[in-house]
């Protein structure tokens, strides 16, 4: 299995409705993409002082469905509508242990 992170940290003048409205789009991609396993996102929870704005955790059975993930058209107009919002973004991929 794999686990795919996202963290993003909005630009200042990222409106809560365009926050939400990425959520709406993660929830779409969630249910839409087949291949997506599990899907978890949303805001920081502001315990501590140095963190990312919002995280998406995704859950794949293996590396190929990760990849029809990154390449599905959904996932790609997501991206395109959402990430002009995100001043950084960090990813990470990691395998969970059977």
């Amino acid at each position: 299995m794999v686990r795919h992170i996202v963290l993003l940290k909005w630009k200042p003048d990222t409106t809560p409705e365009q926050v939400q409205a990425s959520a709406d789009g993660f929830a779409d991609m969630r249910d839409s993409i087949d291949v997506v396993r599990s899907m978890y996102f949303g805001p920081d929870l502001g315990l501590m002082e140095g963190t990312f704005d919002y995280a998406m955790v995704a859950d794949f059975d293996s590396v190929e469905d990760w990849h029809a993930y990154r390449d599905h058209p959904d996932h790609i107009a997501f991206f395109q509508r959402f990430g002009h919002l995100a001043a950084d973004v960090a990813r990470v991929q990691y395998a969970l242990d059977a």
